[in-house]
């Protein structure tokens, strides 16, 4: 049997399965996110290595029919799938030689000069593969969250990004800008707005106070993580999990919901309003503030289709059929 390799790379995480057409037997694990736009060609290489060799590796076995994962994909993504541990070397040793495919769609993959570097790489790991294919990470959210379906699919994450789809390709992709110019709602956009009102004593006491404690926090380590040390992107991104413990408070609350209207503001809008009412999202950011982002879209007269945390179970779905 011959196995093909799929992987969702974000700025933070990376989702990966392995999977046959011919069966409904799946491997699952994950590793650091990469970003060609934040990580030299070293850092990738090495990356790839551990996420593939690490005895570190915590592999999860599970099997899920393609009805099953059609199923999961017309609701929330609430319900988790039952997965037992897998021994990491015996996964290693018998199945990583018997990858034909692999698919790749992460973040900063905007060219396909871009995932050169990915594609070799995985080519001298893996000789014996017969397909390697890079592609963005939002082609990735897209047929992840809509199938063979038009809408406009967005990604909240560490990082925003949108389009629309029509089925088989992107047709219109308002520029995300990334963590300084754009990401609007994101959670490197959240985290920036919370620190920036942490530094500026724009915080309810009770939350400033909290903020503190929680991260160790003081105006030398957030420059110092901000404009010192590599991630950025990340460090802020973190914060966001302060905002979701915190949301019963009305800061919190506002925040996150004026973040998830300039979203849509500044970048659903910009879409020709004739060409569809179904909008689809997946992140971490989508996924914790399902309400809030319902609730918005409705504002802006969208049907939300689905929101998952991560494409990866659609996208298998998608090269199990397609």
């Amino acid at each position: 049997m011959s196995y093909f390799l799929l992987a969702d790379s974000g700025s933070t995480k990376i989702d990966w399965i392995l999977s046959s057409t011919e069966s409904d037997q799946v491997f699952q694990w994950s590793s650091s996110g990469i970003n060609p736009f934040h990580q030299n060609e070293n850092d990738i290489k090495s990356q790839i290595d551990l996420a593939l060799f690490s005895e570190s590796l915590k592999i999860e076995a599970f099997s899920i029919s393609n009805m099953e994962l059609n199923s999961k994909l017309n609701v929330s993504d609430t319900k988790e799938i039952a997965k037992s541990e897998f021994e990491t070397k015996s996964f290693q040793t018998k199945y990583l030689n018997q990858i034909k495919d692999i698919y790749f769609y992460g973040a900063g993959l905007t060219t396909q000069e871009k995932g050169k570097v990915l594609r070799q790489t995985f080519r001298n790991l893996l000789p014996q593969i017969q397909t390697v294919a890079t592609f963005s990470d939002l082609l990735g959210a897209a047929r992840g969250l809509l199938q063979k379906k038009q809408g406009i699919a967005c990604i909240l994450g560490t990082g925003a990004n949108s389009c629309l789809y029509d089925g088989h390709q992107i047709n219109d992709n308002v520029s995300a800008g990334g963590y300084i110019l754009g990401d609007e709602g994101s959670g490197s956009w959240l985290g920036k707005h919370l620190l920036s009102d942490f530094l500026k004593r724009e915080l309810p006491d009770e939350l400033h106070s909290a903020l503190t404690e929680e991260y160790q926090l003081d105006v030398a380590t957030i420059l110092e993580n901000v404009y010192r040390k590599p991630f950025a992107n990340r460090y802020l991104a973190q914060f966001s999990k302060f905002l979701s413990a915190h949301f019963d408070s009305e800061y919190c609350h506002s925040l996150v919901e004026y973040g998830i209207k300039v979203f849509f503001e500044r970048n659903i809008m910009k879409y020709p309003k004739t060409s569809t009412s179904l909008v689809s999202a997946t992140g971490s950011i989508a996924s914790v503030f399902a309400n809030s982002f319902c609730k918005t879209a409705q504002k802006f007269s969208f049907n939300v289709e689905t929101i998952q945390k991560s494409p990866i179970y659609g996208l298998l779905l998608f090269h199990r059929t397609f």
